[in-house]
C-alpha cells in the first residue's frame, strides 16, 4: 500500500522564491487579480496554482481545517521558523484579498502570539479600514467562528485591530510587516487595487506604526518603478525588494507584450542608471535588496571573445562577472550593487 502523502500548509521555498522567505504559508491556490504577467499562469504552475479564483488546496476541506493544519506545523517548527526570520504570506494567492484574509490574519495573529514574525505581500488596499461598519462586523463574526478564543476578539474602535483580538498593539507591530507589490502598471493588474490606493494604505499603516515594505517586482518599465519607489518612500516604506520581469526564472531580454501592451527590451545602461537613482533616493530612508534577476541581467556579456582562451582564463572571467566587455569602474556586479551601506546582501527576512 502506497504511503499517504502528508497534507501541508507550510512550505520551504527553493531557488529564487527563497529571496522572499524561508518559510511560507500557502493554504490557497489561485488569485482573482488577473495580472497579465503572473508567473503562476505560466509553465508547470499554470494548471495547479494559476487559477483565476482563490481556492483551498486539494485535501483542505475548510478554513478551519487549514487553520489547524497550519498552526500544528508552525508550532512543530517554531524555533527554526523564528531563527529563519519568520513566516511569509504567500506565494500562491493574496493574503489580504477579501476571500482569503480572514484565514491568513487568523494564522498570523496566533503565530505572533507565539513570538513568530510574519511578513505579508499583497496587492490589496481595502483591508486596513472597512468600507462599512457592517462589513467589519460580518468579517469579525466569521473570524470568531474560526477561533477557539473568539471571546477575546473585541471591536475596539480600530477595524484592523480586530484581526489580532485584544493583543496589545505594541506587541503586534514589531512582529508583522506589510508589503505591497508596486509596478506602476495598473493596466496589467485589472482586478487588483490601483497602485495609488496601495500606497495610500501603506501610508496609513506606516503612520500607525506598522513596518511597511514594497516589492518592486516585476520591474516592467524602469521609470514607472522609479515613480513607485518615490511614492512609497513618501508613504513611509522602510524596505524594497527589486527584481526584473522574468520568464521561467530567467530575465526577459527581448521586447515583450501583455495583451495589447507592448514593452521594449531592458537596456543595461538604463538598468545601471536605475540602480544609481534608487540607491540615491533610498539612502538614509530605506534598505534595498536587489533580487537575483538583476544580477543575471547585469552579468550578461558581450559575445566577442569572452568565452575564448584556456579553461583557467574562462573560469577567472566567469568569477569576475564584469558588465559587458569592460568592468564598471573596475567593479564586479556584486560590488556595484553593494557599494552603498543600505544595500542588503542577504535578505531572507526583515526580522533578521
Amino acid at each position: 500500500m502506497a504511503k499517504q502523502k502528508t497534507l501541508k500548509i507550510l512550505s520551504r521555498p527553493q531557488g529564487n522564491a527563497e529571496e522572499y522567505g524561508r518559510w511560507s504559508v500557502n493554504p490557497y491556490k489561485g488569485c482573482s487579480h488577473g495580472c497579465l504577467y503572473c508567473y503562476l499562469k505560466k509553465g508547470v504552475w499554470a494548471n495547479g496554482l494559476g487559477g483565476d479564483t482563490a481556492q483551498l488546496k486539494t485535501g483542505v476541506v475548510s478554513d478551519e481545517h487549514a487553520y489547524h493544519l497550519a498552526m500544528a506545523e508552525i508550532i512543530e517548527n517554531k524555533e527554526q521558523i523564528i531563527k529563519d526570520g519568520g513566516l511569509f504570506m504567500t506565494f500562491t494567492s493574496d493574503p489580504c484579498a477579501p476571500e482569503t484574509r480572514l484565514l491568513f490574519f487568523h494564522i498570523a495573529s496566533n503565530a505572533i502570539e507565539h513570538g513568530i514574525p510574519v511578513t505579508m505581500l499583497t496587492k490589496n488596499a481595502d483591508f486596513f479600514q472597512y468600507p462599512t461598519m457592517m462589513a467589519m462586523i460580518e468579517d469579525t463574526k466569521h473570524l470568531m467562528s474560526l477561533s477557539d478564543k473568539g471571546e477575546r476578539i473585541v471591536l475596539n474602535g480600530s477595524a484592523f485591530c480586530t484581526w489580532f483580538g485584544d493583543m496589545h498593539q505594541h506587541l503586534v507591530k514589531p512582529l508583522v510587516a506589510f508589503g505591497w507589490t508596486l509596478t506602476g502598471c495598473d493596466e496589467l493588474e485589472p482586478n487588483a487595487s490601483p497602485n495609488e490606493e496601495r500606497i495610500a494604505t501603506m501610508k496609513r499603516m506606516s503612520d500607525e506604526g506598522y513596518l511597511t515594505w514594497a516589492s518592486i517586482e516585476p520591474v516592467i518599465d524602469f521609470d514607472a518603478s522609479r515613480k513607485m519607489i518615490i511614492a512609497a518612500l513618501e508613504a513611509g516604506c522602510r524596505h524594497f525588494k527589486i527584481g526584473l520581469l522574468t520568464n521561467n526564472t530567467h530575465v526577459v531580454r527581448k521586447p515583450f507584450c501583455f495583451g495589447e501592451h507592448h514593452f521594449e527590451a531592458f537596456d543595461r545602461d538604463e538598468a545601471e542608471w536605475f540602480v544609481g537613482v534608487v540607491m540615491a533616493l533610498t539612502e538614509g530612508r530605506a534598505t534595498v535588496y536587489w533580487k537575483q534577476s538583476f544580477y543575471e541581467f547585469l552579468e550578461q556579456r558581450e559575445q566577442s571573445g569572452t568565452r575564448s582562451g584556456s579553461a583557467e582564463s574562462r573560469q577567472k572571467s566567469s568569477e569576475a562577472q564584469f558588465f559587458g566587455d569592460e568592468p564598471i569602474h573596475g567593479m564586479t556586479v556584486h560590488e556595484f550593487l553593494h557599494q552603498w551601506p543600505h544595500s542588503v546582501d542577504k535578505d531572507w527576512s526583515m526580522f533578521i
